[in-house]
């Protein structure tokens, strides 16, 4: 339960604010006078906290594109697309806009994507690579060098996978979908944690980027090992990514872009204008320079 409250703080102050209107509705009919006026401070209270929480985040970025691009740098496009939600071209249209040439899709098979979005991956020059023990894929720039799964020993099954590249300057691309906790279970999403940050303490040169099904209040920390979320780093507020049903601003931010030390965030964006395009998550972009240059 606190894991629930924790990614949807507002909604749990609404909640509060909705039973407490209830119990003062009941104690006004018995006319406990008392009991009602504590019960409209409580409701005061609530709504006024859940009011100002969701009046302090910042309202979704619609892009990221107008980053100014240098050599090397990672445009990274995530997201959740729940398999094939959202068409091969609509996906190519907004990698277009947003200038990717890095995408990191956390719920789509591998060996579907081979097939749907062959033609697209051909158009951008990109590698499709993943595995789909992980339903996880990534379409990186060839430019980046030739991609391959590695650390599959150490990997659990379908939290994700770790792809590095031939050339030693290329950051290892680690493709997160960690397991959804439940309120009563949370142990192989606390095992796929561990092993996010068990890759971001071994790897200075790494991204992890995709769906955490966490908010950072859930991580304890907007840190991951030696990588630091991105959205944090820049300041940015957070703003729901899912549900995509649910304004962002009611929403719970729990895809993220992870950066190794190697790596400085320049912009973050959550799309918002991409909520309706038939996936429950919004995507995320990150402009990534190496640091240094």
């Amino acid at each position: 339960m606190l894991f629930v409250i924790a990614a949807f703080p507002q909604l749990a102050f609404f909640g509060v604010a909705l039973v407490s209107a209830a119990v003062v509705v009941l104690v006004a009919r018995a006319h406990l006078r008392i009991v009602t006026a504590a019960g409209l401070i409580v409701l005061m209270v609530s709504a006024g906290l859940g009011i100002g929480s969701t009046a302090d985040r910042q309202a979704p970025a619609t892009t990221a594109a107008s980053a100014s691009t240098k050599a090397g740098q990672l445009r990274i496009l995530s997201w959740n697309t729940n398999q094939q939600d959202v068409t091969a071209q609509h996906l190519g249209e907004l990698m277009d806009s947003e200038q990717a040439n890095v995408v990191a899709l956390p719920e789509y098979f591998t060996g579907i994507a081979e097939g749907t979005l062959a033609e697209l991956a051909q158009r951008h020059n990109m590698q499709i690579v993943g595995t789909d023990s992980s339903s996880a894929t990534l379409l990186i720039s060839s430019r980046l060098g030739s991609y391959s799964v590695v650390d599959k020993e150490r990997t659990p099954a379908w939290a994700g996978f770790v792809a590095t590249s031939d050339d030693p300057a290329a950051p290892a691309m680690l493709v997160a979908h960690l397991q959804r906790p439940s309120l009563l279970d949370s142990s192989a999403w606390q095992d796929h944690l561990a092993w996010v940050k068990q890759e971001c303490t071994d790897r200075r040169n790494i991204v992890a980027v995709g769906d955490f099904n966490a908010t950072v209040a859930n991580l304890d920390g907007d840190r991951l090992g030696h990588c630091q979320d991105a959205a944090s780093s820049l300041g940015i507020q957070s703003t729901g990514t899912w549900p995509a049903a649910l304004p962002a601003s009611l929403g719970a931010a729990i895809d993220h872009t992870f950066v190794g030390a190697d790596w400085e965030p320049v912009a973050f964006a959550v799309l918002d204008s991409q909520a309706a395009k038939g996936s429950d998550h919004r995507p995320i972009v990150a402009v990534l320079d190496p640091k240094g240059s």
